[in-house]
């Protein structure tokens, strides 16, 4: 499980989008509740106890990172949103 988690990390530190269309898809294939890290989560409950602090502390990281990379991602596409969400009016 933890070669598993190492591989999709650097899957997401490799993470690119041109447009917010693919941000979307790389959220909901790495974040969603059917998504990569929601099934490691699942498969958690089959980790020996003995493994339970390294990987839990290691899908915390992988999910922690995959959120802030695809939020990097969705502001680097659209840097003007928060702006353009102020000034217009509601």
């Amino acid at each position: 499980m933890i070669a598993k988690i190492q591989e999709l990390l650097e899957e997401v530190e490799k993470l690119q989008a041109s447009n917010l269309e693919e941000v979307e898809a790389l959220r909901i294939k790495y974040l969603s509740k059917k998504g990569s890290l929601n099934a490691l989560m699942a498969d958690f409950r089959n980790v020996p106890a003995e493994m339970k602090k390294e990987v839990g502390m290691k899908l915390n990281d992988l999910k922690a990172k995959a959120q802030e990379k695809i939020a990097a991602l969705k502001e680097a596409v659209d840097p003007y949103r928060w702006a353009r969400a102020i000034r217009s009016p509601s």
